[in-house]
């Protein structure tokens, strides 16, 4: 179990927003310009190097729960 939850074979786009949010105070002008459109380009290099596959499935009160299913429709919706 442990893991699986240690494992950085899927990485999910969101990840790379909800950490490099966390830095955008520290900048200003055209430096925080750039340090967002680098956190932007890291999230959709992300998707485009996507394996296809699912991955993140847990099973929690006899309910499995998906955390990335990763298919040709879905980077579709992605980009």
């Amino acid at each position: 179990m442990m893991s699986e939850i240690f494992n950085i074979q899927f990485l999910h786009p969101s990840a790379f927003y909800l950490l490099g949010g966390l830095f955008i105070p520290l900048f200003k002008g055209k430096i925080k310009q750039g340090y967002m459109l680098f956190v932007s380009l890291m999230a959709f290099f992300a998707v485009v190097v996507m394996p296809h596959g699912t991955y993140g499935v847990y099973e929690f009160l006899s309910w499995k729960l998906t955390f990335g299913d990763v298919d040709k429709l879905s980077k579709v919706f992605a980009y």
